[in-house]
C-alpha cells in the first residue's frame, strides 16, 4: 500500500469490492473509513478462535447435570450470538488484534456483555402489552362483525 501526501491510500489489489474507487491506472483508492478495517485473515482467525472456544464450552456444558445446563442456558445462547455476530462483523485491525491477544476472547466479550445494561426486560414487557392489545382488538372486531 502506498500513502500519498494528500492522505489518500492506494493499493494495487481491489480487495474490498464495491468500496473502492479506481484511481491512477492500476491502483484503487480506499475510502478513509475502510483503511482501518481488519484484513479477512485476521477476522477469520478471531472467528475460528471464538468458535473453538464455544465448542469447548458446549462440550463442557453437555457433561453437566440437567439443572446445571439450565443454569447456563442464557450464557450459552448469548455466547452463540456473539460467535454469530463475529461471522459478519468487520473490526478494525487494532480491535481484532486486541481480542486475539486474549486466550479466551469469547469469554472476555461475554463478561463485558454481562455487565452491560440492556433493555431486554423492557422489550419483553412491550411485546407482552402489544400482543395483549392485538388480541383485544381482534376480539372487538370479531364481536362487531358478529353483531351485524
Amino acid at each position: 500500500m502506498e500513502v500519498y501526501s494528500a492522505g489518500k491510500v492506494f493499493c494495487q489489489e481491489p480487495y474490498i469490492a464495491g468500496e473502492i474507487f479506481k484511481n491512477p491506472p492500476g491502483y484503487y483508492y480506499l475510502k478513509k473509513e475502510l483503511m482501518n478495517m481488519a484484513n479477512p485473515d485476521l477476522l477469520t482467525k478471531l472467528y475460528q478462535r471464538m468458535s473453538a472456544e464455544q465448542e469447548q464450552y458446549r462440550k463442557w456444558l453437555m457433561g453437566q447435570p440437567p439443572g446445571e445446563i439450565l443454569n447456563h442456558a442464557a450464557e450459552y445462547t448469548v455466547r452463540e450470538d456473539i460467535v454469530m455476530e463475529m461471522s459478519a462483523l468487520e473490526l478494525p485491525d487494532a480491535q481484532a488484534r486486541a481480542l486475539l491477544r486474549s486466550k479466551t476472547p469469547l469469554a472476555d466479550v461475554y463478561k463485558e456483555w454481562n455487565k452491560t445494561e440492556t433493555h431486554h426486560m423492557e422489550d419483553l414487557r412491550d411485546v407482552i402489552e402489544a400482543r395483549a392489545d392485538a388480541v383485544i382488538r381482534a376480539e372487538k372486531e370479531k364481536g362487531q362483525r358478529e353483531g351485524r
